[in-house]
């Protein structure tokens, strides 16, 4: 099952969507970590990428459904709020930029 059918618009409640993205991603990480170097991992973390992306969207539908402004919602995740209503919009997995590349490897390798 990919991620795309996990949560749509018609699809489940956004705060379970999130919690149950949230346990999958957990699970993956371990796996990727735990898993052999080189193109295995490079698999797994591309797929961490996907599903994260489908879990930044249910994050963003249930802070919509809780009355969160777009606004508020794009000054959180560093993107315009055209992009991030455009991304939405377009019923895809949401990216936003990496802000801080040097803190985020100093995390991933301790």
């Amino acid at each position: 099952m990919g991620a795309e059918s996990t949560f749509d618009a018609g699809g489940p409640d956004p705060d379970r969507a999130a919690a149950a993205f949230l346990i999958r991603l957990r699970a993956m990480a371990a796996a990727a970590k735990q898993g052999e170097r080189g193109v295995e991992r490079i698999s797994s973390l591309a797929e961490l990428q996907r599903v994260g992306a489908f879990a930044l969207r249910a994050a963003v539908a249930e802070a919509r459904e809780r009355g969160v402004p777009w606004r508020e919602l794009a000054k959180a995740l560093g993107v315009p709020v055209t992009t991030l209503h455009q991304q939405y919009r377009a019923g895809h997995g949401l990216t936003v930029p990496a802000r801080d590349l040097d803190s985020a490897l100093a995390r991933l390798y301790k």
